[in-house]
């Protein structure tokens, strides 16, 4: 290395005496500049550790969306359900999950749109001061939220979010479906039902899912799709009914899964995003519902059927077809 003094009058390593007699590596006078070959093994500063995305707003408008499906090849949900199913609460539920590292295998990567799962969640914490755990209603309007979450890939699941009174608009018109842009565009369908109010009127809530199942496949949204019916509130169920509800809920789904087209995949899941009455833990059955939507979709098989043709019947349908007679 090469060293200069910064003593005035002193030449230093230049005349090679020190004015003060001391050795250059014993004087505090002494700058010294790291040889070229120093600075190239010297450890290189550490990259700082990467930071969750925050985005700028509480949702997604449908061309940011489509802007984020293009770029991070996400895969897009529609939430179809009525007034109070638990939309919102689903939602708010797996945004805490993630964030609390929760989701099994999966890390929490960030979100386009933290601040409008803040909003979800706030009343839903002690923050809020509020007497019991509760839930901001849907906006009318469409809107989309997003997940980043990590394991050995990242995924990006988008969740659109609309209000239940636009869905129960479309029962006896399906035609109002076709304006919904979420329903054609995304592969992964999630139909909630409430467990709540299937232990209570058991023929209005099987009804109103049953219809807006048959309102979708009229449409012609189903095909090709993956359906997932979802049981929600199951943590509300009151003690006693838990086996009946599961049983109506089974039916509902078996019926479902025969009335669906051919190409479109019917799954369930149970779910209680609220704590039970007594335990702490919540979210059961929301990793599972998550590990679903994030698994790679399932390869289809086609089988192309050549119709056979008919028997012969005359003498005359043989030599016309060329067969033998």
């Amino acid at each position: 290395p090469t060293a200069t003094c910064t003593e005035a009058g002193c030449g230093g390593p230049a005349s090679g005496v020190c004015i003060d007699n001391l050795s250059f590596d014993e004087c505090p006078n002494v700058a010294r500049e790291a040889a070229e070959d120093e600075e190239l093994d010297a450890p290189a500063t550490p990259a700082p550790s990467p930071m969750v995305s925050i985005g700028s707003g509480p949702s997604l408008s449908v061309a940011n969306c489509d802007a984020l499906l293009r770029r991070t090849g996400g895969r897009l949900v529609a939430l179809i359900g009525g007034h109070g199913v638990g939309k919102t609460t689903l939602l708010a539920t797996t945004y805490e999950l993630a964030r609390r590292g929760e989701l099994p295998g999966r890390a929490f990567g960030g979100s386009e749109t933290i601040r409008g799962y803040e909003e979800r969640c706030h009343l839903a914490r002690l923050a809020s001061e509020s007497a019991s755990p509760d839930t901001l209603r849907t906006a009318a309007a469409l809107s989309f939220v997003h997940l980043d979450l990590v394991s050995s890939v990242r995924d990006h699941v988008i969740f659109a979010d609309r209000s239940g009174e636009q869905f129960e608009r479309a029962l006896d018109k399906y035609e109002l479906l076709l304006g919904y842009p979420e329903l054609a565009r995304a592969p992964i369908l999630c139909l909630l039902i409430d467990a709540k109010r299937l232990a209570a009127s058991p023929h209005q809530e099987i009804s109103q899912t049953r219809r807006l199942f048959m309102a979708v496949n009229d449409a012609g949204l189903l095909g090709g799709k993956s359906v997932t019916l979802v049981a929600t509130k199951f943590d509300a169920v009151p003690d006693g009914q838990d086996a009946e509800c599961r049983e109506r809920f089974d039916d509902l789904f078996a019926e479902l899964k025969n009335r669906s087209p051919t190409g479109c995949d019917v799954d369930f899941q149970l779910t209680a995003a609220r704590a039970r009455p007594g335990s702490t833990a919540f979210g059961e059955g929301i990793p599972e519902l998550i590990a679903r939507f994030c698994a790679p979709p399932r390869k289809r098989v086609f089988e192309l059927q050549v119709p056979s043709a008919p028997a012969s019947t005359n003498a005359y349908d043989g030599l016309r077809r060329r067969e033998p007679l």
